[in-house]
C-alpha cells in the first residue's frame, strides 16, 4: 500500500509540474500566444525543457531573445516552434552565433529567426562554410543572405555542403578545413592574427 501511495504522489507530482510547464508557455510573452497543441509539440520535441527549466528561466531567455537578440514576438514563437533546443542553450552561445550571422554574414534579425537551425550548429562550423564561401568566391562581404541561403549555410551534412552547396567535393573541402585549422595553431603568414580568432 505504502507502494502504491509513493507511486500515485510520484504521478500527482509529475502531472502536477507538467501541467504548471504548459501554464507558464501559454504566459510566455510572444506573439499569438502558444495553443496547447503547440506547447505540446515544443515540450515533446525537446523533453528536457519539461525537467530542467522553471518558469523563470523560461522568461528570462524569451526576455533575453528580444532584448539581446533584437527578435520580435512573432520571431520568438516561431524560433520555439521549430528549434525548442533554442530554449536550453546559454545566452553566449546564442549572441556568440547571431553576431557571427549578422555581422560577417549579412544575415538580417528576420533572416536568423526564419531559421533557428543555426542555433544547433556549431560556431567553428559556420566560420567554416562561410570562409569556405568566400574563398570560393561564391559570397562576398557585401552579399546579402536571407534564411534560404543561412540553411544552406548550416545543413546538417559535410557531404551535402560540399557538394550541393559549395559545388565542391568534400574532399576538397576537408582540405580547406585542414589549412584553417593549421592557421588557427600557428601564427604564420599576413593573414595569422584572423584565423587565430576563427575558433
Amino acid at each position: 500500500m505504502l507502494h502504491l501511495n509513493i507511486i500515485y504522489g510520484s504521478f500527482v507530482f509529475g502531472v502536477t509540474f507538467f501541467l504548471a510547464q504548459i501554464k507558464c508557455f501559454e504566459e510566455l510573452n510572444v506573439k499569438p500566444k502558444f495553443t496547447k497543441d503547440e506547447i505540446l509539440h515544443v515540450l515533446t520535441k525537446c523533453p528536457t525543457i519539461i525537467a530542467a527549466y522553471t518558469v523563470e528561466s523560461l522568461q528570462k531567455k524569451v526576455q533575453f531573445l528580444e532584448e539581446e537578440l533584437k527578435f520580435n514576438k512573432h520571431h520568438i514563437k516561431n524560433i520555439i516552434l521549430k528549434q525548442p533546443s533554442v530554449l536550453t542553450f546559454s545566452n553566449d552561445a546564442l549572441k556568440e552565433k547571431w553576431n557571427y550571422c549578422f555581422e560577417k554574414i549579412n544575415v538580417s534579425p528576420t533572416g536568423i529567426a526564419r531559421c533557428p537551425r543555426v542555433f544547433q550548429c556549431s560556431l567553428k562550423r559556420i566560420k567554416e562554410r562561410h570562409l569556405y564561401l568566400k574563398h570560393l568566391g561564391l559570397i562576398k562581404d557585401e552579399t546579402i543572405i536571407d534564411d534560404y541561403g543561412l540553411g544552406l549555410i548550416v545543413t546538417p551534412s559535410d557531404k551535402r555542403f560540399a557538394e550541393k552547396v559549395a559545388k565542391m567535393s568534400l574532399d576538397e573541402f576537408d582540405e580547406f578545413r585542414d589549412e584553417l585549422d593549421s592557421q588557427a595553431r600557428s601564427d604564420v603568414g599576413e593573414d595569422g592574427s584572423y584565423f587565430l580568432k576563427l575558433y
